[in-house]
């Protein structure tokens, strides 16, 4: 792959930085950092295979919704409330920033990226028992490295 293909694995990294950033300090992401790291994402992705990054989009996109529905329905049994107790537990901008990696990975590389982030978040709250864990901010670290060493 040449150069100029591979500089383009870090154009999603300043947008990723300020969410990071944003997440950590003040447990809230701005709309607009975030959209900004979408049409990054979807722009690398497309520059690199448009078709290939169209279907990662939409398989990842079936993945997560079949993720929140195994987790809307493990709510519902512990609380017996449907929807409510997620609201409760997760920002609005979770999901948007998993959404707007959908494609940059394949299908397979997209789980095991999800994994590693959600393992990275807990150990960051093992560490610091705060009440709330910086899902963007630990998870960005991840992208952020996954990134860079595409770039190299």
């Amino acid at each position: 792959m040449s150069w100029g293909l591979k500089i383009v694995w870090l154009l999603p990294l300043v947008p990723l930085v300020a969410l990071m950033v944003s997440d950590f300090r003040e447990r809230r992401i701005s709309v607009i950092w975030l959209a900004g790291f979408g049409a990054c994402s979807i722009t690398a992705g497309l520059i690199h295979s448009s078709v290939e990054a169209l279907h990662n989009f939409l398989f990842n996109l079936g993945m997560m919704a079949g993720l929140a529905m195994m987790l809307l329905f493990y709510f519902f049994l512990r609380t017996g409330r449907l929807g409510a107790p997620l609201r409760e537990q997760m920002g609005a901008g979770d999901p948007l920033f998993f959404l707007a990696l959908a494609p940059l990975f394949a299908p397979r590389l997209f789980l095991q990226m999800m994994i590693v982030c959600l393992a990275m978040s807990l150990l960051w709250w093992l560490f610091n028992r705060s009440k709330t864990i910086p899902l963007v901010g630990t998870s960005g670290s991840v992208v952020a490295a996954y990134l860079i060493h595409n770039a190299l």
